[in-house]
């Protein structure tokens, strides 16, 4: 499950830009190399002939409750009783103990595939109230079935929240009901039923295959393949640093047919997208049973992406859902073999092991772990939960078999950046295992590279934490770039045995580095007009000089270095020293004032107003 909470959306794939080479001491080096990597053919699934993948669009319904009695919902055993809810277990049946109830009329599944769930304003549900779903097979009502709270999605905050989607295949019909502690069931809460269309592109075939012994790309099924309208896709990428991968499951039905998956994934796409508002799917990839992987958050399969996984770890994990109920069923060998193809590759392209521990969030967990042992939650459900070691150490497996070493790989981090007008600039530290001599480290913004300096800075920090390498590996690394928001990675540059790695990703916004600032009033006096104001150019603290001009002829100039407290309490990075006064000699009548700041290092002079008046 979604950490509990879930994400839907499409989108087209993305293909990773190629890194360049960097020679150094008669070889070359390939930055990143593992970032440029060929996908497997034995063992992996293969896409066939077939029509071509295309956006399909999905519907979403909202379906309403209608009070029921509870007398009458009690009475009717056959129809009220509930299915052992995983997230609770040993809980009396909610039935007994609720005290409102209501329950929407019975609903038609819409084509093969229905992904249903509830969802409400935060704050409009109390923890006595509970959502189940029941579906019709032939002439056959299954039990109700406990809809459990989302609790994944963004770190950050969103206004919706439900519960987790849940998919409806075999089923010709369903029904939800609302059952709740207190005197009414919530009002705010909505059903949300998702149709997610059809397409001929949907019978995506897998080659017949085992597990592989690389640790190369597997082939993962890519946003389009599954349809993606990408015009859903509003949860713009961005990108933190995996240090652990979480499985999950998205608690859906376990006998669904390879054709069904298209839509399943679109279906929760569109919940998580538009019903919740996140904007995209929180997972990072998903899996089926038939051991095919699906690209899942939008932002570049190679890349560390920041998902809506597990609330609280998104920054720091990776997050696979196993599409099925895996509380009620085994996970097939063919499911568990693509968790460990994935986190294999994923893992090698980070630089971490499979096995072992790490702290993350304050917490120490394996490298590969479940979503309960962050959260209360039954996800990835008993029997896939079961299978987590075998998954660890397939992972494991697979990444010796590639003769991957990330103990001799080099390591570091991308502490902070900062932009400043044209430029972006990182600060961080790495080191080589192999060599206590300072390494190079490259940054990329927007997969393209032109920056490249030694990590020789002084950091006492880092030589506290590894005594053996010494203090001597910061960085702090400048690239020049274009006005407007763009993605800054950094890359340690191996030395001996081992590859290249990443150090990190950030989102940045740079600015130009043209001058700003205000025209606050313009007053006259006999032969003479004035102007007070302010203005600040990006590249100095210092003040810039402004100029006035009098119906276009200019033969006014000043400092803007007056205190204005106001201008500094703005920007507080620039101090308040950028106000100015300026006057100009001119004839009796009317005239336009215009004031201009004037540029300092990169950009250009720029208007900051104009003022017609009347002098005397």
């Amino acid at each position: 499950m979604m950490d509990r909470k879930h994400r839907d959306t499409f989108s087209e794939p993305r293909q990773a830009p190629d890194l360049g080479l960097l020679a150094k001491a008669g070889r070359v080096v390939v930055m990143a190399s593992v970032l440029a990597v060929t996908p497997m053919i034995t063992g992996f699934p293969q896409v066939f002939a077939q029509a071509s993948p295309h956006p399909v669009a999905s519907h979403v319904r909202r379906v309403g409750f209608v009070t029921s009695s509870m007398v009458a919902m009690r009475a009717d055993k056959n129809a009220s009783r509930s299915a052992v809810n995983p997230d609770t277990p040993g809980a009396p049946d909610p039935i007994t103990t609720a005290r409102a109830a209501a329950v929407t009329p019975v609903q038609d599944v819409a084509g093969a595939v229905t992904v249903v769930g509830v969802t409400w304003p935060k704050g409009a549900v109390t923890a006595g109230g509970q959502f189940q779903i029941r579906t019709l097979s032939g002439a056959t009502w299954s039990k109700w079935a406990s809809l459990g709270v989302i609790d994944g999605g963004p770190d950050r905050a969103t206004a919706t929240t439900g519960t987790d989607p849940y998919v409806v295949t075999g089923a010709s019909k369903y029904q939800v009901r609302s059952l709740s502690t207190q005197a009414k069931v919530p009002a705010a809460a909505t059903v949300q039923a998702v149709d997610p269309g059809a397409s001929s592109a949907d019978n995506v075939q897998a080659a017949p295959g085992g597990a592989s012994a690389a640790t190369t790309k597997p082939t993962i099924y890519t946003r389009a393949q599954w349809g993606a309208d990408e015009s859903k896709m509003t949860w713009s990428p961005s990108y933190g640093k995996i240090t652990v991968g979480f499985v999950h499951h998205t608690v859906s039905a376990n006998n669904y047919a390879a054709s069904d998956v298209p839509a399943m994934i679109r279906g929760i796409y569109a919940y998580h997208a538009q019903t919740l508002g996140w904007g995209d799917i929180g997972y990072n990839f998903l899996v089926d049973r038939f051991g095919r992987i699906w690209e899942g958050r939008y932002g570049g399969m190679d890349k560390p992406v920041i998902g809506g996984h597990t609330l609280g770890y998104n920054s720091l994990g990776m997050g696979v859902s196993a599409i099925g109920n895996f509380d009620v069923a085994a996970a097939p060998q063919a499911m568990v073999d693509a968790y460990k193809r994935i986190f294999a590759w994923k893992f090698a392209l980070s630089g971490i092991p499979a096995t072992g521990t790490v702290v993350a969030n304050g917490n120490t967990i394996q490298r590969i772990t479940g979503h309960q042992d962050v959260y209360q939650t039954a996800c990835p459900g008993q029997y896939l939960y079961a299978r987590i070691p075998e998954i660890r150490s397939g992972t494991a497996a697979i990444m010796a078999a590639a003769n991957i070493d990330p103990t001799r790989d080099p390591f570091g981090q991308l502490d902070s950046t900062s932009t400043k007008a044209g430029a972006v600039t990182a600060n961080g530290w790495a080191i080589d295992p192999d060599s206590t001599s300072p390494i190079m480290v490259q940054m990329y913004i927007d997969g393209i590279a032109n920056a490249l300096t030694w990590a020789n800075v002084a950091r006492p920090d880092v030589g506290a934490a590894y005594p053996a390498d010494g203090p001597n590996h910061g960085y702090t690394l400048t690239m020049q770039t274009t006005p407007g928001p763009h993605t800054a990675c950094l890359y340690a540059i191996n030395t001996g045995p081992g590859t290249s790695r990443g150090l990190g990703c950030q989102t940045v916004t740079t600015v130009n580095g043209d001058p700003s600032g205000q025209v606050d009033a313009v007053t006259t006096s006999a032969g003479k007009v004035t102007a007070r104001g302010w203005a600040i150019d990006p590249d100095t603290r210092s003040p810039i000089m402004v100029q006035m001009y009098v119906d276009g002829v200019a033969n006014a100039l000043a400092w803007a270095n007056v205190a204005r407290p106001d201008v500094g309490v703005a920007y507080p990075a620039d101090g308040p020293n950028h106000g100015y006064t300026v006057t100009m000699q001119t004839t009796a009548g009317p005239h336009t004032v215009c004031l201009y700041a004037i540029n300092t290092g990169p950009g250009t002079s720029r208007g900051i107003g104009c003022r017609a008046t009347n002098v005397p």
